[in-house]
């Protein structure tokens, strides 16, 4: 039996039938051949059409509904099968018709006279943004012209490449262990064990190092410390040893010229990093945790000069929320296209879930000792708590230079037979199982996320924190969490109460929230979530070459 002849598809005909042509249309009474709606997939089999036609179609749909439709335009279209678009020229209709406001703005948004609401636009198109949308499906352009107030492209429906191991270098001088370090080494795993990365890791930490090869990920020695964000000793010295560290960091990012990926996470080495990879071809991505004003005003304002130096050279950067997505955008002026939001994520321990709670401490803090992370007004809190449940035990787990402090305010509180003091830990959730609530109580500026925020409800343990910063998109207040007024001692000794005495309650909240944390943070979610921002840097990268390659009709 002879096979079918492929089909030819005008998808959103409207009034233009085509002869020989399947029309689609949703308005019946424009007469198509097939009715149908094309928020919905095509009622067509795989790989059953040699050419498509969707002019005057994409921009009628959403930014995110319109790759869903170009998915299906890829998968009905059979290998070399060709699709033809057109869409607005944005540009040139602002330019052309700039002394025109209304012609102009009915060219924008589209006319709903005809078709009602299918008539109205909802997004426009750069050539950038079209090409990087059409590779993500293995449509690859043959020509793209400007025509009039339109773009007309023409693309060929590329056969699926065979997935290829990719290599992910990450540099990093880690002057300190926290929740970001445990974060990008749970990271650095899932892509080594989930996604089949290649990863080497550059590292001046020996704890972190340690840390690293427990989890079989290959490292090599890192640059000299460059501190351009802390004191003024370290400013001097990172002036002085500057040459020094520019050399080695040269060594470094040439060793790893190979790499798909640079990922870097410190400021420093996104300075020195970053323009020497630019000027090897090398794509970097930076990870932004947290708002960086305090920052940028520090030393006359140098280190937001510095930045401001390099921040159109990443191929994009990645925050953890839009909590710091938000400062950032103002004090940065990266590019927002470059900006994606994906948050930090956890490997959450399964063997704890199936061993029976025995509570060693009613209350436990784990973050680092620093200044701004509250551990104090979680002390003056805890002295309040005292009075309505005497048994009641704290646990602080980290260290820093602000520990002095901390252990200076219990014994001003005269707390020190029920506080105690455990520095670094290898293993958070031991400590965490043991407890009854877990305590987040930072107010410090540069709070970017709050891993000990998810590791706690990973267990279903409930969280206390301040209703400020991340943890508000982390934790929703009665539901998976309690918030208390920021820097507010009385009402976050009076949250951490309420869990104490309501076990039912507590238990309630943290079964809740259990269920949230670990569909939404796990790192396996996490770590695909950066996969495919990496190479959507890389279709992007390919869709500019591609434009500067091809002149433009």
């Amino acid at each position: 039996m002879p096979s079918k002849k492929p089909l030819k598809l005008n998808l959103g005909c409207g009034g233009d039938l085509k002869p020989g042509w399947v029309n689609v249309d949703i308005l019946p009474e424009l007469h198509p051949d097939v009715i149908h709606d094309l928020s919905q997939p095509l009622p067509f089999p795989d790989a059953c059409a040699c050419d498509v036609i969707a002019q005057d179609i994409l921009e009628h749909f959403t930014y995110e509904d319109v790759d869903h439709l170009i998915a299906e335009i890829s998968r009905v279209l059979n290998v070399d099968g060709r699709l033809q678009i057109r869409v607005p020229n944005v540009e040139q209709i602002i330019e052309q018709f700039a002394d025109q406001p209304w012609v102009r703005n009915h060219f924008l948004y589209g006319n709903t006279e005809a078709t009602g609401v299918f008539g109205a636009h909802k997004m426009g198109f750069t050539p950038e943004v079209l090409l990087t949308k059409m590779m993500k499906v293995g449509l690859y352009p043959e020509k793209l012209s400007k025509v009039h107030t339109n773009y007309e492209a023409t693309f060929i429906r590329h056969a699926s490449s065979g997935s290829s191991s990719k290599k992910l270098a990450y540099i990093n001088q880690s002057l300190s262990i926290g929740g970001a370090e445990t974060f990008i080494l749970d990271l650095l795993h899932s892509f080594q064990t989930d996604l089949q990365y290649t990863v080497i890791a550059y590292t001046n930490s020996a704890r972190f190092t340690q840390m690293l090869q427990g989890k079989m990920i290959s490292t090599e020695a890192g640059a000299v410390v460059i501190d351009v964000i802390g004191n003024w000793k370290g400013l001097l010295k990172a002036v002085a040893l500057f040459p020094f560290a520019w050399f080695q960091y040269l060594k470094i990012v040439w060793r790893s010229k190979d790499a798909d990926v640079i990922l870097v996470s410190g400021f420093s080495e996104k300075i020195l990093v970053t323009p020497i990879a630019y000027l090897l071809g090398i794509q970097v991505v930076w990870v932004e945790f947290s708002p960086l004003s305090s920052v940028f005003h520090k030393f006359f304002t140098l280190p937001k000069l510095l930045y401001r130096l390099v921040k159109d050279l990443p191929a994009g950067v990645v925050v953890p929320t839009n909590y710091t997505k938000q400062y950032l955008i103002p004090e940065t002026r990266i590019d927002l296209s470059r900006m994606q939001v994906i948050p930090c994520g956890r490997r959450f321990s399964n063997t704890l879930l199936k061993m029976k709670k025995t509570i060693d401490v009613h209350v436990v803090c784990i973050s680092r000792m620093e200044k701004g992370k509250g551990q104090e007004l979680l002390v003056a809190a805890f002295a309040l708590i005292l009075k309505w449940f005497p048994e009641a035990r704290l646990q602080f787990v980290g260290e820093g230079d602000n520990i002095s402090v901390v252990q200076e305010a219990v014994k001003a509180n005269k707390l020190e037979k029920s506080v105690d003091f455990l520095g670094f830990v290898p293993d958070v959730y031991q400590y965490i199982h043991r407890s009854d609530v877990c305590v987040f109580p930072s107010m410090w500026e540069l709070e970017g996320f709050g891993m000990v925020m998810i590791e706690a409800m990973s267990l279903g343990r409930p969280v206390v924190a301040f209703a400020r910063g991340p943890a508000l998109e982390i934790i929703q207040h009665e539901v998976t969490g309690l918030l208390a007024k920021p820097g507010d001692v009385e009402d976050l000794a009076e949250q951490i109460l309420f869990l104490l005495h309501d076990q039912n309650r507590a238990n309630l909240i943290g079964k809740q929230s259990m269920k949230i944390v670990r569909e939404k943070y796990s790192i396996q979610n996490v770590a695909q979530q950066y996969n495919t921002f990496f190479d959507q840097v890389d279709r992007r990268k390919a869709a500019q070459k591609w434009i500067r390659n091809h002149s433009q009709e």
